[in-house]
């Protein structure tokens, strides 16, 4: 998943979705996880992290690395994972706001909606 738009470097928001049975399409302003936004390599290293129990040991075993290595890994993934988490924030909260300035929603929704972040 990208977030910047590869020609003005904007932000990117998903507006539509489709179902591939039915062919279904709702459209509308989504916002995504930040996890999506990480690189497909560390979004996998975090699935692979999950399905052995949050064990590093057993993570490191599996990709066939040393403890220390893997824990190095982690660490740079959460960091990365935290900077983007705070980032994705702020741009929803901007989002919102000028949501609010253009009348398209009220203040009370946008309230609620940067609580819910």
């Amino acid at each position: 998943m990208i977030d910047k738009c590869p020609f003005c470097d904007g932000n990117l928001r998903i507006s539509a979705v489709k179902c591939q049975d039915c062919g279904t399409e709702i459209s509308g302003m989504f916002s995504v996880s930040a996890l999506s936004l990480l690189p497909y390599e560390d979004q996998r290293l975090i699935e692979e992290f999950i399905l052995c129990d949050g064990k590093i040991k057993e993570l490191a075993k599996r990709l066939g690395v040393s403890y220390p290595t893997m824990r190095l890994r982690l660490d740079r993934v959460i960091a990365h994972l935290r900077d983007l988490v705070e980032e994705h924030r702020e741009r929803e909260v901007s989002y919102i706001l000028n949501e609010v300035d253009k009348g398209n929603i009220s203040a009370d929704l946008a309230g609620k909606l940067i609580k819910e972040l």
